[in-house]
């Protein structure tokens, strides 16, 4: 019981992270778009810098999305 309701936990971690990743998706295409459209080198850094940002935060979120899906595999493999 107390592993069903970690893997509950664990589905639910998942989609969470899933669903952020799928956000930061979104925003890095807008700033890239955006960026597209800019001619200005200032506002051209500027925007680099954004979109490195939120490329640096998928990053992350793609690491704990692997983390999770390691862990339900453990969890799996044991039952």
């Amino acid at each position: 019981k107390q592993a069903s309701r970690s893997s509950q936990e664990l589905y639910l971690e998942l989609s969470k992270l899933q669903e952020y990743e799928r956000r930061l998706l979104d925003m890095v295409a807008e700033k890239q778009q955006i960026l597209h459209q800019y001619s200005g080198q200032k506002k051209r850094l500027e925007l680099q810098q954004q979109v490195l940002i939120t490329q640096q935060r998928l990053g992350r979120c793609r690491q704990a999305i692997s983390k999770v899906e390691e862990q339900i595999q453990q969890l799996d493999n044991r039952n």
